[in-house]
Parts: C-alpha cells; structure tokens; sequence
C-alpha cells in the first residue's frame, strides 16, 4: 500500500473527515485531498509527521515500513564512522546512538536527523525511507536547498486565509518588485551600497507571494517551475540565442 493511500485508510480508521484532519495539521481540505490522490507524491517531511502524529501513527509506517534503524548503520558504516564518532558530533552518548540503531529509539528530531545525514553524506529523505538513493554529497550547502513544494506548503502556514489571496498575492508581488527595483535603482544611480542581505529579504517576499498565487489556483510551486523550464527548451534548445529572442514563436 502507498502512502497516499495509507494516509487515506488510517484516517477513515480513525473515523475522521477530510475537513478535522486539515484542521489539525493546519492544512486546508484541498491539500489533504491532494494527499490523497497522490497530486503531491512527495510530501515534506516537516508536514509527514504532523499527519503521522494526527493519524496516531509513526512516519515510518506510512513511508512502507522502511527499518531507518537499519539505514543509520549502513550509513554510518558508509561513511566510517564509528558510533564515538558520532556521538561526539551530536553531543549524545555512544549508547543513544546504538538505540538509533537498533530501533530502541523510533522517533528521532528533524534537527538531528539532519545533522545525521550531514554526517553521512547521505539525504534525510533517504534515512527516513522516503528513497532508495543515497544521494551521495549532502554538504554544508545542502541544508539550504528546499523542495519547491515544502517550501509552498511552508510559506502557506503564514497565510490570513480571511482575505482576497489571489488580489493580495499579486497586489503583493508587484509590491516586492518595486522593493527589489528600488534597491538596484539606488545602487546604479545614487551611489549606495548594494544591500546584499537586503536584497535577499525582498526576493523571499517575492518567493512568498508567488507560493502564494499559485496556492489560489490549487498547483504545486514544482509544477510551475517544471513548466517554466520546459517553455525555456523550447525557445533555446542549446542555450540564449538573440535570433530565436526575436524570432520567437509568441506562443512561448
């Protein structure tokens, strides 16, 4: 059984509605729906355990049964590492990781679970079971890479759903690329400082505002970016070309 359907089948077990498990998770009914119907095939392990817990049961059990105890040692072993080694890293006792393990200690923190990955030079997708590949190079610079759609269903948490979100969405997005515009403006003409972190605050905004329209017409933030990259192979097979700029076919 997958885990849509799992998710399905528990909560229907439980005898609750679509509606009383979106409330309980912060969700709304559509997302769970989605769940279900396995639109949104990976769900983000930040929202997996606030069904899990809601659905009394582990993240384990609805990811297939996937003895992670089991994916810590060979990841461990992967990467030579002894279980001192790890301890240490952690600031936990040699034992606490032998109960990872071994099983004796089933739910483990996000934070550590990424720190252990880090470790191990493997995903935490992959620890938890959620794939088979171990996607050897997680680094440093991978604790700030995101799942489009982790980040959408994130961003949704901060969301006033008492409001017009289609007119504050784009009311909002044009709001933010003035910010962005005013900045780069200032800099090239009035002699400021390029404020780098700035910067980054409007683009998350900007970020925070498309999540949210595409939010209001029910698609995955990934969808958007898979149709985006498709439209671009299709006016630059290769790579930029002026011609095909002013030649392109205006259907793109």
């Amino acid at each position: 059984m997958k885990l849509h359907e799992k998710i399905k089948q528990r909560r229907k077990e439980l005898g609750l509605s679509v509606e009383e498990l979106a409330n309980i998770i912060g969700k709304n009914r559509a997302t769970v729906y989605r769940y279900e119907s396995n639109q949104i095939k990976k769900i983000p392990i930040t929202i997996l355990k606030p069904i899990a817990n809601a659905l009394k049961v582990t993240p384990n059990y609805l990811l297939g049964g996937v003895k992670m105890n089991k994916r810590l040692k060979k990841a461990r072993l992967n990467a030579n590492l002894t279980l001192l080694n790890v301890a240490e890293k952690l600031n936990l006792s040699e034992a606490t990781i032998q109960r990872y393990e071994s099983g004796n200690i089933k739910n483990i923190k996000y934070e550590t679970l990424l720190v252990l990955a880090e470790l191990y030079n493997v995903s935490p997708t992959y620890l938890l079971g959620w794939e088979d590949s171990r996607q050897i190079g997680y680094t440093e610079n991978m604790k700030y890479r995101m799942e489009a759609t982790e980040y959408q269903e994130l961003a949704n948490r901060t969301v006033n759903f008492e409001v017009d979100n289609l007119l504050n969405g784009a009311l909002g997005l044009c709001s933010e690329a003035g910010e962005v515009a005013d900045l780069i403006k200032k800099h090239k003409f009035q002699g400021h400082k390029l404020d780098n972190e700035k910067l980054l605050s409007e683009l998350g905004d900007i970020c925070w505002h498309v999540a949210l329209l595409i939010s209001q017409i029910d698609v995955d933030f990934g969808k958007i970016l898979i149709n985006n990259i498709e439209k671009l192979k299709n006016c630059y097979p290769k790579e930029f070309d002026s011609d095909r700029s002013v030649n392109r076919n205006e259907r793109y």
